[in-house]
C-alpha cells in the first residue's frame, strides 16, 4: 500500500474500486473494472471501495476485513430470516383473526336467530291470550243478559259493567257518558236523523215541517222553517261541511221516495237536486271527500229492507253504483273511521264495514245482540259507541 493517489490498473485514471485477488491489490476506475470482471471470471474477487484500502496494509488486514465482512453477511441473511419469520407470524395472525371475525359473526347469527324464532312465538302466544280475552269479553257481554235498556241502567249505575264492555280502540264498545242521558230526549224512534259538524246537531222534526238546530257548547237549540222544503217521515239528514243540509227520501201515504233536497248553508230554502236510483227510507247518509253515500234502508211498498247503497258525487250531482251491503238492514246507522264505513241497521245482527277505494263491503265478527234498532257513534279515541 502507498500513500499515494490510487490510480486505475487500466487507464491510470481515478481509481475508485480495489480488487483483492492478487497481491497487486488492483485499483480499476468505473470504466475499467467491468472490463476486468470479465476477462477474470475464474478468479475470485473481493472488491472494496477505495475508502476501504488505507486500513488494509497486509494480508492479515485483509484476511480479518474478510472475516469481519462474512459476519455481517451473515448477521444481515439472520435479520433477514427473522423479517420474513415475522411476516409469516403477522400473515399467520391476520388470517387467524379473520377466522375467528368469521365464527363469532356465525354464532351471533345464529344466535339472533334463536331469539328471533323465541320472540315470534312468544308473539304468538300472546295474540292467542288476547284472542282469549277479547272472546272473553264478548261472551260476558251477550252472556249475561247485558242489551237494551236493562244494559244501559246497568251501565248508569254501575262503573264495573262499564269497564267489563270496554274494548281497545277501534274495537266497538260500550262505556259510561253523559252521551247515554242526552240523547234519549234528542234522537226519534228511528235513531237516525241527527248529526254532528262545526259544532252544532241538525235533525228534521216531521210534525212541525222545520229543522231543529242544537248547539252544545251553548246548550240552546231552535227551530228552523225553511222555504219549499217538505220533510217526509223517515228522510234522512246529513249536515255538509260548508254548512249545507241534506234532506233524502222519506215516506208519504204509505210510499217510499226518492226525493232529495240540499238546503243552503243559512238554512233559508231548499233546492231540488237528482233523486236517488231506489226509493227508501229509514236508510244512513253519511260524507266523505266529493261524495255522499247512502247505506240499506226501508221500501214501504214492498215491505222490505233493502240491500242497495249509492253514492252521490257533490261536483256534477250525479248518483253511482255502489256495492250491495252482505244483508239486508233498515233503520241503518253508519259512522267513518279511519277512512271506513262501520254500518249496521235493523234486521240484521251483523256489523260492516265498507272500504270506498276498493268498493267492498265486509262482514266483522263481531255480531249484535239482536237485530233491533241501533246506533253507531265516534268517540273522541276513535272507537265507535253503540246504542240499541
Amino acid at each position: 500500500m502507498t500513500d499515494e493517489a490510487p490510480k486505475c490498473r487500466g487507464c491510470a485514471g481515478e481509481a475508485v474500486m480495489i480488487c483483492l485477488y492478487d497481491s497487486f491489490r488492483s485499483c480499476f476506475c468505473k470504466s475499467c473494472l467491468p472490463t476486468h470482471l470479465i476477462s477474470a471470471t475464474d478468479r475470485t474477487h473481493t472488491l472494496l471501495p477505495m475508502q476501504a484500502s488505507p486500513f488494509i496494509k497486509t494480508r492479515r488486514d485483509e484476511k480479518k476485513f474478510i472475516e469481519k465482512m462474512s459476519t455481517i453477511d451473515d448477521f444481515i441473511i439472520k435479520v433477514q430470516q427473522r423479517i420474513e419469520r415475522l411476516q409469516f407470524i403477522k400473515e399467520k395472525s391476520l388470517l387467524e383473526i379473520q377466522l375467528a371475525g368469521e365464527e363469532l359473526k356465525r354464532l351471533v347469527d345464529k344466535e339472533l336467530e334463536k331469539k328471533s324464532e323465541e320472540l315470534e312465538n312468544l308473539s304468538k302466544k300472546h295474540e292467542t291470550k288476547l284472542t282469549n280475552i277479547k272472546q272473553s269479553l264478548s261472551n260476558i257481554r251477550y252472556s249475561k243478559g247485558y242489551e237494551g235498556d236493562n244494559l244501559l241502567e246497568k251501565i248508569l249505575t254501575d262503573r264495573s259493567v262499564a269497564e267489563q264492555l270496554s274494548l281497545e280502540p277501534l274495537d266497538f264498545h260500550l262505556i259510561a257518558d253523559p252521551i247515554l242521558t242526552l240523547l234519549p230526549q234528542m234522537v226519534s224512534f228511528f235513531l237516525r236523523e241527527i248529526e254532528v259538524v262545526n259544532s252544532r246537531i241538525v235533525f228534521p222534526d216531521f210534525a212541525s215541517q222545520q229543522l231543529v238546530v242544537f248547539c252544545p257548547i251553548d246548550e240552546k237549540s231552535s227551530s228552523v222553517k225553511v222555504q219549499s222544503l217538505d220533510i217526509r217521515r223517515a228522510s234522512g239528514c246529513y249536515v255538509l261541511p260548508d254548512g249545507s243540509v241534506l234532506i233524502a227520501g222519506g215516506r208519504v201515504k204509505g210510499e217510499s221516495i226518492k226525493k232529495y233536497e240540499k238546503i243552503n248553508p243559512t238554512l233559508v230554502s231548499a233546492c231540488e237536486i237528482n233523486e236517488m236510483f231506489v226509493s227508501r227510507d229509514c236508510f244512513a247518509i253519511m260524507h266523505n271527500e266529493s261524495f255522499v253515500y247512502v247505506f240499506g234502508g226501508w221500501d214501504y211498498a214492498k215491505q222490505q229492507a233493502l240491500k242497495e247503497c249509492k253514492k252521490l258525487d257533490l261536483r256534477t250531482m250525479q248518483w253511482f253504483e255502489v256495492v250491495d251491503v252482505k244483508e239486508p238492514k233498515f233503520n241503518t246507522t253508519v259512522v267513518f273511521v279511519n277512512e271506513l264505513f262501520y254500518v249496521a241497521g235493523k234486521g240484521s245482527r251483523v256489523i260492516e264495514k265498507y272500504d270506498p277505494t276498493y268498493d267492498s263491503f265486509v262482514a266483522m265478527d263481531i255480531c249484535l245482540p239482536n237485530d233491533s234498532p241501533c246506533r253507531l257513534l265516534p268517540t273522541i279515541d276513535k272507537s265507535i259507541l253503540i246504542l240499541q
